[in-house]
């Protein structure tokens, strides 16, 4: 077992490694589904926005920028495509550009195709806990700013994907030993790096300068946001994702690295004013709903990639 000095020491790598990333890459089919569009002569910030809302990688790029520039909306309620139109063309362009395509891995067998496979997987799994959150902000009492509530559901694993992005052999080790030992990736990753996938997301967030509230929901989705909630109003948008990250693992859709059981909903649920039938609700329009966030994306497009992109 690593001594403390041991665990601060890799720690530390681990932190300086992920801070170097300047964004998450996105997969080669998504890329696919947007560079077409930016070489439009006429081209509108706001008609990407379906593709960028369904990208962690790009999302969090925009976000980004929304924020550097001020382009959020006075009313304080978020609105993606709204913000997007704030901003010129160009910058928009090149903020999307700047943002690297994993390599078009091809083949059938090997780590490049179980890569592959596990980004897909983890942005399915994104995807899911994004489109609950959304309904679970609309459905809470009080009601919260839904479409925030989405993106940080989204964007809550960003530090998982930036580990797979800038360790890959170690990741993919540290899956598989929360596989055989049936615990979640969280205790496995203080285990091997003394750090966790929560605070490199937190960190990588506040370096992107992600807005503040889903910085809170990517650091807190698996501590007890009730009790924090309670003291800290503005955590609740993390209560959100943490039901929303139960909803999808029990769902099915994606994976997301924990092979423990998933997590009672029932006190956050009651403290949230979800009641078992919404949650319910919110289970079965779920698989649609992701289907059609796939089509957007491309995913299930393996063959249709254009040379060189």
């Amino acid at each position: 077992m690593p001594d403390e000095s041991t665990n601060t020491r890799v720690a530390l790598e681990t932190e300086l490694s992920v801070s170097r990333l300047d964004s998450l890459s996105t997969l080669p089919c998504i890329a696919a589904k947007f560079f077409p569009r930016l070489l439009l002569s006429q081209f509108s910030p706001s008609s990407l926005a379906d593709i960028i809302e369904s990208d962690p990688a790009l999302a969090a790029r925009i976000l980004s920028l929304i924020e550097q520039r001020g382009a959020c909306l006075s009313d304080g309620r978020f609105s993606l495509r709204q913000a997007l139109d704030k901003l010129p063309a160009h910058e928009v362009r090149d903020a999307i550009l700047s943002v690297k395509v994993s390599q078009a891995f091809d083949l059938d067998d090997g780590i490049d195709k179980e890569r592959t496979d596990t980004k897909k997987e983890l942005l399915l799994h994104s995807l899911a806990v994004g489109c609950c959150a959304k309904d679970i902000a609309e459905m809470a009492t009080p009601q919260m700013d839904s479409e925030l509530a989405y993106l940080a559901g989204l964007l809550h694993d960003i530090g998982k994907l930036a580990l797979e992005e800038t360790m890959p052999k170690s990741f993919s080790s540290m899956l598989e030993e929360a596989k055989l030992t049936k615990k979640s990736s969280l205790a496995i990753e203080q285990k091997h790096l003394g750090t966790d996938h929560t605070m490199i997301g937190k960190r990588l967030g506040q370096q992107w300068r992600l807005p503040n509230l889903i910085v809170l929901a990517i650091w807190l989705h698996h501590s007890q946001t009730v009790t924090i909630g309670e003291d800290m109003p503005e955590a609740r948008i993390a209560a959100v994702v943490q039901l929303a990250d139960s909803i999808a693992r029990e769902s099915g859709i994606g994976f997301s690295g924990r092979f423990d059981s998933p997590e009672s909903t029932e006190t956050i649920s009651n403290w949230l004013a979800i009641s078992p039938e919404q949650i319910q609700q919110i289970s079965q329009k779920l698989p649609e709903t992701i289907r059609q966030k796939s089509n957007i994306l491309g995913l299930y497009l393996p063959k249709s990639l254009p040379h060189g992109l």
